[in-house]
């Protein structure tokens, strides 16, 4: 266990936030520069759902702005972080004990415990950050960035302006969009886990890196797993195109908040939560059912009701006739 926190030591040093960047940088142009490569050279064609237009912008057009975010806003506000504490956080239980320890005997008790984390304490504390950067995410972008005044003049529309065709759009916004969006519920999520005394090192440099891949992913126009609840990225398409709906749901997050409200769209796990009564009122399964259902192509729609088929037998509102034309998700190839 000494090798062990002595080899996580060295590799973090004094500096997590920093390692924690390059790593998500390594993580944001590797699968940016892949997806792009994919699109150029016309690969997995039958899995690029979602489209682009003529008006749509570019790779080139977006990544100076990209840049800026990562380089002039995301690394300096790291390091601020991390210079307060934000990455290095010693638990109140061991600072008592090395205290103890110096009076006693006039020597430190060594490296901190919170250098060893288990399989299972490491799943904990990721879910728990999760949460609380869902509850952020949500109520920023619903009620700040979607309102008027976040939509038009903070211009949180420069980043609706890709329809999800391009996984370098992920960061394609203006700072102060970047800053609600990004920066409050990751600084959040991270923070309270630090107040907690649950973020170890690992977890302070994993949690950035591990929301890139989502979030690159979902923004790719790829959907390697339409109909599958948790992956299926046809939820955040239907977000930039409808504007109203899954302010939250996305690849890999824990989807709670819009099913709860009733702004779901487009995902099979929004319409099992809705068959199993998990809503805040008793209209939202019905809502659910218009907004979701009119927002799936008939073929992830006939995948939806196989994975759920007691749903159609118990609701009977779910069922082929009731799919609108509503937005075509699947582009023609």
């Amino acid at each position: 266990m000494q090798f062990e926190t002595d080899l996580l030591r060295s590799a973090v040093g004094d500096h997590p936030a920093m390692l924690s960047w390059i790593i998500f940088m390594a993580i944001f142009y590797a699968l940016s520069l892949f997806f792009e490569f994919c699109d150029r050279f016309g690969l997995f064609r039958e899995q690029k759902h979602f489209r682009g237009t003529a008006s749509s912008p570019t790779f080139e057009r977006m990544l100076p702005t990209v840049l800026v975010n990562q380089f002039l806003i995301l690394l300096p506000s790291m390091l601020v972080v991390s210079s307060l504490g934000g990455f290095n956080y010693v638990s109140p239980a061991y600072k008592f004990s090395n205290t103890t320890n110096m009076l006693l005997t006039g020597s430190s008790q060594g490296s901190p415990e919170w250098y060893h984390i288990g399989p299972i304490s490491l799943l904990c504390t990721l879910l728990f950050a999760a949460a609380i950067h869902e509850i952020l995410f949500y109520v920023g972008h619903r009620y700040i960035l979607h309102s008027r005044f976040g939509y038009i003049t903070l211009n949180h529309r420069l980043h609706h302006s890709s329809p999800t065709n391009c996984a370098i759009s992920a960061f394609y916004m203006t700072p102060i969009d970047f800053a609600l969006e990004i920066l409050v519920p990751y600084y959040g999520s991270l923070g309270i886990t630090v107040y907690l005394g649950l973020c170890q090192p690992i977890v302070a440099i994993a949690l950035l890196p591990i929301g890139t891949i989502g979030g690159v992913y979902e923004h790719s126009g790829y959907n390697f797993w339409p109909g599958v609840p948790g992956l299926d990225t046809v939820v955040h398409y239907a977000h930039h195109s409808k504007h109203n709906c899954s302010f939250a749901d996305g690849f890999g997050a824990p989807s709670v908040l819009d099913p709860w409200f009733g702004t779901a769209c487009g995902s099979p796990a929004t319409l099992l939560r809705a068959a199993l009564k998990l809503n805040a009122s008793a209209d939202v399964a019905e809502k659910l059912n218009d907004i979701a259902i009119e927002n799936f192509t008939p073929q992830v729609a006939t995948k939806t009701r196989d994975w759920f088929g007691f749903m159609a037998a118990s609701r009977k509102r779910i069922n082929t006739k009731k799919i609108s034309p509503g937005i075509r998700l699947t582009q023609t190839h």
